[in-house]
């Protein structure tokens, strides 16, 4: 089961701020927001409430740059700080999650859930615990409901999709993965999923031309496993 990185969301600067603190939440600049945090952090100048927000943006861009063991670090330090930052513990359940650790990522996430039961990016993460370790019923009550918190939530469809195709129930997993496309056009993996339930016949009729057409997108994002379908599709015409 691929556990798909799901950027927990930085909070929106706050007037007032300094510009690098603005820049230690912008994850969308990992590098920058890295420097940025590792600045605020070595000044010494700041109050518990934000140097807990430092470590936990540090980490952040560091999971997002999949550089694992450094931000562990991070959110370890921010809850030695503030051992009941919900915000820390969801980013290292993530974090664990994403390391294949569910056990790990589940208790985190488990206590983060207990004081905010529809923290919708706690259940996200706890959902593809769960499918990790093959407790599909799990995920798929923690994806029902991150789905029914946020109706738009394309990777979240995408996961759900997943397991039911594990569970061999392709009418189910169809359907969301046809929304995960049409909710994120350009991720390559639910293009590359849905193409192959066109190709197999997977709760669909097959249709080889439109395999071939969400193929050529994904395999234009130089996403491999596209390109191999392609050729499998070229191969097995007459």
């Amino acid at each position: 089961m691929i556990f798909a990185l799901a950027v927990t969301c930085a909070q929106s600067p706050a007037l007032g701020e300094d510009n690098e603190t603005q820049m230690c939440r912008q994850l969308d600049q990992p590098d920058a927001a890295i420097t940025a945090c590792t600045q605020l952090i070595d000044s010494k100048r700041l109050g518990l409430a934000k140097l807990v927000d430092a470590y936990i943006h540090r980490g952040l861009a560091q999971r997002n740059k999949r550089q694992f063991d450094a931000a562990l670090q991070d959110e370890d330090a921010a809850l030695r700080l503030d051992p009941n930052s919900n915000e820390a513990l969801t980013v290292r359940g993530t974090i664990y999650a994403i390391r294949q650790e569910p056990d790990a990522a589940i208790h985190d996430l488990d206590a983060v859930l207990h004081r905010e039961p529809n923290r919708v990016d706690a259940l996200a993460a706890r959902g593809a615990a769960h499918g990790e370790r093959h407790d599909f019923e799990a995920a798929l009550r923690d994806f029902d409901l991150v789905l029914r918190l946020d109706p738009r939530a394309a990777m979240v469809y995408h996961q759900r999709a997943m397991i039911y195709r594990l569970l061999g129930r392709h009418d189910r997993a169809f359907p969301d993965f046809e929304t995960a496309v049409r909710l994120a056009p350009d991720n390559a993996f639910a293009l590359t999923d849905l193409a192959s339930c066109y190709f197999s016949g997977l709760g669909v009729g097959k249709d080889q031309t439109r395999a071939v057409e969400l193929l050529d997108k994904a395999a234009q994002m130089g996403f491999p496993p596209a390109k191999e379908l392609l050729v499998r599709l070229h191969q097995a015409k007459p």
